[in-house]
């Protein structure tokens, strides 16, 4: 998302609806490289709180990668 440099709440609504159509197949979505002005919409509507943000492509990649152990 890094050539992004703004959204609106019609991109807030696409990103929701990605989420939870991600979450109803047991997915996952990750972003990357957000501009400061779509990091802030997105702290703004709480959506930071929902999906998980990572500095860089290569970053988010990693976190694919990397299974998370629950406890029992």
């Amino acid at each position: 998302m890094a050539e992004v440099t703004q959204i609106d709440s019609g991109g807030v609504g696409a990103l929701g609806s990605v989420l939870i159509s991600a979450r109803h197949r047991d997915a996952e979505v990750k972003l990357a490289t957000l501009h400061p002005r779509v990091a802030e919409v997105l702290r703004i509507t709480g959506l930071d709180l929902l999906f998980d943000i990572h500095s860089t492509e290569s970053e988010a990649i990693a976190a694919f990668l990397t299974k998370k152990v629950l406890a029992p």
